[in-house]
C-alpha cells in the first residue's frame, strides 16, 4: 500500500484477509495498514524490546476520532441532569461502551410482538441495531410516527431485500404511485366529479394493496393505465409469485415497538422535546414586546448615535460630551462635524473613554444589559427622518412591535440564540424557456401584514410586519435548542485544542485528534462536559422569555410543570416516567469526572461524545 502503485491494488484486494473484513469497514483497516506498515519501516522490522523503546521517538500522523454515538441523548442528559440517561448514552464512565440504540434493538429483538413478526422477516439482533439508531435520532428531535417509520424502513429494507423469493414493498414506493393517482384525480375534480370520486376510491385500493402485500390483480392494473411506465413495475412486481412479501406496515410496527421501547428506557427524552415545543408556541401567543423588561429609548438612541461595531454618529450629546471634557469648541477642532461617523479606535486614544462599551454607556450611563435587542431589526430608519417627528417620544410610544417572531434559547455558553420563526406561503412560479418548454419552480414567500398609517409615515420604503408561526415553533424550537447547546461542546473542544497547542478537528459531533493526544483530549472533553452542568439553561430560557415579556402566570406554568417533569430536576418533587427522582438520579459533576484507570488494558473507560 506504501508503494502506492497501481497494479498493486488488485494484490491488496486480492489478500485473504481482506475477505474477513466487512465492507463498511475496510477504509479504516486500510488507514491502520498503513500506519502499522510504516511502524514496521520505523523499527527496521525489529520488535525486540531494546528496538522498541525507539517508538517514543515515533511521530505518527494517525488520528483518532472520540466519538460513541446517541449525541442527542447525551446533550438532553446534561441539560435535565438525567443520569439515567447519561449512563445510557456514555456521559459518565462505564464498564462497557453504552449505545442507547442498542439497548432498545435488544429489547425490541425479546419483544415476544416482534417475535411473532420476525417468523416472517428473519431479521437478527444486528439487523435491528441501525435501523434503532436511525429511529432513535430523529425521535430525539421530535419526529413523529411517520418519520420514525420511514427511517426504519430505509435501514431495514436494504437487509431484508437480499432474501431469496422475497419481495420488499416501501412507502416511498407506495407514496410516488399513490401521489400519481392523487394529482389525476385533482385535474378531474373541476369538470368530472364522477371520475374525480371513481379514483379517490381507486386510490383507497391501492393503498390496501400496498399495505396486505397483495397481488392487484388485473382489473386494478388495468384501471392504472395512466401510470408512468416505471411506477407501474413496482404494481407489476407485486402480481408475481413470492415466499414473502414485506410492506409498510410491516416497518410501521417495528418502528412502533422500537419507539415503545425508546419511551420504557428515557421517558425525559420525550418530555423534552414536547414540553420546549409548548413552551415556544406560548411564548409567541402570550408574550407582549411592550411589557418587556428593555429600555427602549436607549435601543432607540443607540440605533440613532450608532456603536462600537459600526462607529459612532457624532451627535449634539457626543459633541457637547467631547467639549466639556476637552474643552470648548476642541470637538470641532478635532474634526468631529454633527452626523459624521468616528470609530471606536480612534476613541480608544482618549484615556475618559471605556474599550468594548457603548456609547449609551459613557453618555447616558445606562449599563443594564436589559436594553439588548432580541435579533429583530426595530429601527431601520434615517435620522432625519425621526428628527421632524420629535424624535425618541414619538418613537417610544409607535413604533414598539405587537408580537415576537423571535423565540429566545439560553446555551450552555450563556449566549442567546434567537430562534425566528415567520409564516410563508408557496408561490408557484412557471417559466417557458427558447425552445417553448415549461419549468416550475416553488418559492417559499414570507407571510406579511399589511402596512399601517404609522409604518407608512416614518418609514420612506413602506414596512409590514412578519407574521409568527407558530407550528413551526412548537415542531423546531426543542431541536434547535439541542443542536445549539452540541455546538457549544464542539466550540469549547476547538478552543482548548487552540489553548493546549493540540491540533483538533470535528466532522458534527465526531472530534478528532492526533492519536498521541487523544487520551489527553479525552480527558479534555470530559472536562467540558461536567462544566456545562453549571449552567441550568431552561431555567435561564425561562428567565429570559420573562424579561420579554412572558406573562408571569405562564412563566410559572411552565417552571412548575419543567420541575414536575425532570426538565429542572428537584429531588423529592421531580417525577420522571411516574418515578419520584432521588438525590442519586441527579448527574453531578463529580459522576463525570470519576477517577479512571491510567493506559488501556483495564476494561473501565469513558467513551465521550458522538
Amino acid at each position: 500500500m506504501l508503494s502506492a502503485k497501481p497494479g498493486d491494488i488488485r494484490k491488496i484486494l486480492d489478500n485473504p484477509l481482506i475477505a474477513r473484513i466487512e465492507g463498511e469497514e475496510l477504509g479504516k483497516f486500510f488507514r491502520f495498514a498503513i500506519e502499522a506498515a510504516k511502524v514496521d519501516a520505523f523499527l527496521d522490522g525489529n520488535y525486540t524490546k531494546r528496538s522498541l523503546q525507539k517508538l517514543s521517538g515515533y511521530k505518527t500522523a494517525l488520528a483518532l476520532e472520540q466519538d460513541a454515538s446517541s449525541s442527542g441523548a447525551q446533550i438532553i442528559a446534561l441539560t435535565t441532569r438525567n443520569r439515567q440517561l447519561a449512563e445510557l448514552s456514555n456521559v459518565v464512565p462505564t464498564n462497557q461502551k453504552q449505545r442507547l440504540y442498542d439497548v432498545v434493538a435488544a429489547d425490541t429483538f425479546n419483544d415476544p410482538r416482534f417475535k411473532k413478526l420476525n417468523e416472517k422477516l428473519g431479521l437478527n439482533e444486528k439487523d435491528l441495531r441501525k435501523a434503532s439508531k436511525a429511529l432513535s435520532m430523529v425521535s430525539f428531535y421530535g419526529a413523529g410516527p411517520r418519520t420514525g417509520a420511514l427511517n426504519v424502513e430505509t435501514k431495514l429494507a436494504k437487509i431484508l431485500g437480499k432474501g431469496p423469493g422475497t419481495l420488499v414493498v416501501t412507502a416511498k414506493e407506495r407514496d410516488i404511485i399513490l401521489n400519481e393517482i392523487s394529482a389525476r384525480a385533482a385535474r378531474y375534480e373541476r369538470f368530472d366529479k364522477v371520475t374525480a370520486l371513481e379514483l379517490k376510491a381507486l386510490r383507497k385500493d391501492v393503498r390496501d394493496i400496498f399495505n396486505k402485500g397483495i397481488d392487484p390483480g388485473a382489473d386494478i392494473m388495468s384501471q392504472l393505465y395512466f401510470l408512468d411506465s416505471a411506477t407501474k413495475d413496482v404494481l407489476e412486481k407485486m402480481s408475481r409469485n413470492y415466499n414473502k412479501v414485506i410492506t409498510p406496515e410491516d416497518f410501521k410496527q417495528i418502528a412502533k415497538l422500537m419507539s415503545g421501547h425508546l419511551e420504557e428506557q428515557v421517558p425525559i427524552l420525550k418530555d423534552f422535546t414536547r414540553f420546549m415545543g409548548r413552551l415556544a408556541e406560548s411564548y409567541l401567543n402570550t408574550a407582549k414586546p411592550a411589557s418587556a423588561a428593555f429600555d427602549w429609548k436607549v435601543i432607540a438612541k443607540m440605533s440613532l448615535l450608532g456603536g462600537p461595531g459600526r462607529g459612532y454618529i457624532v451627535s449634539k450629546e457626543l459633541s457637547k460630551y467631547f467639549g466639556d471634557r476637552l474643552g470648548k469648541g476642541l470637538s470641532t477642532s478635532l474634526g468631529f462635524k454633527e452626523g459624521e461617523r468616528i470609530s471606536e479606535r480612534f476613541l480608544k486614544n482618549f484615556g475618559f473613554w471605556k474599550p468594548n462599551g457603548t456609547l449609551k454607556e459613557i453618555i447616558y450611563g445606562v449599563s443594564d444589559p436589559l436594553d439588548r435587542r432580541t435579533g429583530a431589526k426595530y429601527l431601520k430608519l434615517e435620522a432625519f427622518q425621526l428628527k421632524t417627528l420629535n424624535e425618541i417620544e414619538i418613537l417610544h410610544a409607535n413604533k414598539l412591535p405587537k408580537s415576537w417572531t423571535n423565540v429566545p434559547w439560553v446555551n450552555f455558553d450563556g449566549k442567546i440564540v434567537e430562534q425566528n420563526f415567520t409564516q410563508v406561503f408557496e408561490e408557484r412560479l412557471a417559466y417557458k424557456n427558447k425552445f417553448g418548454d415549461f419549468s416550475m419552480n416553488i418559492l417559499q414567500i414570507p407571510q406579511k401584514t399589511t402596512l399601517t398609517w404609522w409604518e407608512d409615515v416614518i418609514n420612506k420604503s413602506g414596512k409590514v410586519n412578519d407574521i409568527a408561526d407558530t407550528t413551526k415553533a412548537r415542531t423546531a424550537f426543542g431541536v434547535n435548542a439541542n443542536h445549539s447547546n452540541d455546538a457549544v461542546v464542539v466550540k469549547k473542544f476547538h478552543e482548548w485544542g487552540k489553548a493546549n497547542n493540540v491540533p483538533t478537528s470535528t466532522i458534527h459531533d465526531a472530534f478528532f485528534a492526533n492519536t498521541a493526544q487523544m487520551v489527553q483530549a479525552r480527558k479534555a472533553l470530559r472536562e467540558i462536559y461536567a462544566d456545562v452542568l453549571d449552567s441550568n439553561v431552561i431555567k435561564k430560557t425561562l428567565d429570559e422569555m420573562l424579561s420579554r415579556g412572558l406573562p408571569k402566570a405562564v412563566y410559572n406554568k411552565y417552571l412548575e410543570e419543567a420541575i414536575a417533569i425532570g426538565l429542572i430536576p428537584v429531588p423529592g418533587k421531580s417525577r420522571i416516567g411516574g418515578k419520584l427522582m432521588l438525590e442519586s438520579d441527579l448527574l453531578k459533576k463529580e459522576d463525570i469526572l470519576r477517577d479512571l484507570p491510567d493506559g488501556f488494558e483495564e476494561d473501565y473507560a469513558w467513551y465521550g461524545i458522538g
